[in-house]
């Protein structure tokens, strides 16, 4: 019986905790990096690592000997990953990561990519046919770690896949993103300014896109695969949508300005690999997905009576 443990770094961060379930599900033996004290239990041992730290990254893959590695850890701030220097720092980590997961015998790998990677001016993004043109220092450091992730994967033998996720959302997102900004601030009564409404992009719910990872970890397909739902939403309806359900349509300014960086009209996954190789669907619909979530900042915000 082949072993599947399974190293998963950023097991705490957004999409990495959603993970968890469907790795254990598929029978996983999970451990999984954290920068904060967690206690392992539920089946999943935390080992809390200094990722930029390659002593500490060797020594704890040494430790665990992990056969598959989905490594999501990244520097993600709100409003600065954009076009931060650490970014770098994440490329040199990662490739660490990657050849201590080579040294002991690892033998399928997953990185999460991003849709920034591809030139937003063709709309719809393909994996074998769309140009890359990365957008911002992020976009074009995704870009250079994969193609060092697959030729040194090549050349060590070993099986890897690139999960390039497109737009997401859900409970606990950082509080200054699209979906948190309008539903916090119809929660507190307070005005909302939102540019660049005829925008459409591809959205998927946070769990989606963690299913999607793991599915991927779990099957054989290698290369660039669009984690995305197929359909573009515009951010005016994402926002109209989360205000009829919270009631203040006078609160949101729909007259400000598109931002004049990455204001392309239209950013959408062809998604022919994850539904017909991958045979992977979404379980949960923008409408579910934001009512779920609308209903997770109501549980932990404290909103002024109406």
């Amino acid at each position: 019986m082949s072993c599947k443990r399974v190293l998963l770094t950023g097991g705490s961060g957004f999409i990495g905790r959603h993970c968890i379930a469907d790795l254990l599900a598929r029978g996983y033996e999970v451990h999984a990096t954290t920068t904060r004290a967690i206690s392992s239990s539920d089946g999943v041992r935390w080992h809390r690592t200094d990722l930029m730290n390659g002593d500490e990254t060797t020594a704890l893959l040494a430790e665990i000997r992990p056969d598959n590695l989905l490594h999501l850890a990244w520097y993600a701030e709100h409003g600065l990953f954009w076009q931060a220097l650490e970014n770098l720092d994440w490329v040199r980590a990662s490739i660490v990561l990657l050849r201590a997961f080579i040294a002991v015998d690892g033998r399928r790998a997953v990185f999460a990519g991003s849709c920034a990677e591809y030139d937003w001016t063709e709309g719809h993004c393909r994996e074998d046919s769309t140009p890359l043109r990365p957008q911002g220092l992020y976009g074009v450091s995704k870009h250079a770690l994969r193609l060092l992730v697959e030729e040194a994967a090549r050349r060590a033998g070993i099986s890897c896949a690139w999960g390039r996720i497109f737009f997401l959302y859900g409970p606990d997102e950082q509080p200054g993103r699209l979906v948190p900004s309008i539903v916090r601030s119809q929660l507190r009564n307070e005005p909302f300014a939102c540019s660049g409404g005829d925008l459409r992009r591809d959205y998927l719910y946070v769990t989606d896109v963690a299913s999607a990872l793991v599915a991927l970890l779990d099957s054989p397909l290698e290369g660039a695969v669009n984690l995305g739902s197929g359909h573009a939403v515009s951010i005016r309806a994402v926002v109209e949508r989360i205000v009829a359900r919270l009631g203040h349509p006078e609160l949101v300014d729909f007259a400000a300005p598109a931002a004049a960086q990455r204001d392309v009209p239209l950013v959408v996954a062809d998604t022919t690999r994850l539904a017909a190789e991958l045979r992977w669907t979404p379980r949960i619909d923008i409408e579910h997905g934001l009512g779920l979530t609308v209903d997770w900042w109501r549980q932990h915000l404290d909103a002024p009576r109406a």
